[in-house]
């Protein structure tokens, strides 16, 4: 079964300011699982990780990722942030009719475990 969240971007486009969320599901293959296990992973050997990863990211009508890039990085993090690039191109957004191809960028915040 797959997992799904909901994102919300800083825009719905390059040029946009407002707000917009989308709800993603996860798929669940051994290529996913592996990507995530190594986001826990990183995690896990610095608890104290903090920062801000910056992606920008083109989701098409299907609903798939067609490109997913790091924006910019507050974190001194490359191995984290190549692998969360990696697990983000394998989302699935849902297909919606009517629409074209939309960029958007998505911050993603990370804090401590308290």
């Amino acid at each position: 079964m797959a997992g799904m969240f909901v994102l919300t971007a800083c825009g719905s486009g390059d040029d946009s300011t407002e707000p917009s969320a989308v709800t993603a599901t996860t798929p669940d293959t051994a290529g996913a699982d592996r990507e995530l296990a190594g986001i826990v992973r990183e995690l896990r050997q610095d608890p104290t990780l903090r920062g801000q990863l910056v992606l920008r990211l083109t989701i098409e009508p299907d609903g798939s990722v067609s490109m997913c890039e790091l924006h910019s990085s507050s974190m001194d993090a490359p191995q984290l942030a190549a692998q969360v690039v990696e697990r983000v191109k394998l989302f699935d957004f849902g297909a919606k009719e009517d629409i074209v191809a939309i960029t958007i960028i998505y911050p993603i915040d990370f804090l401590p475990a308290a």
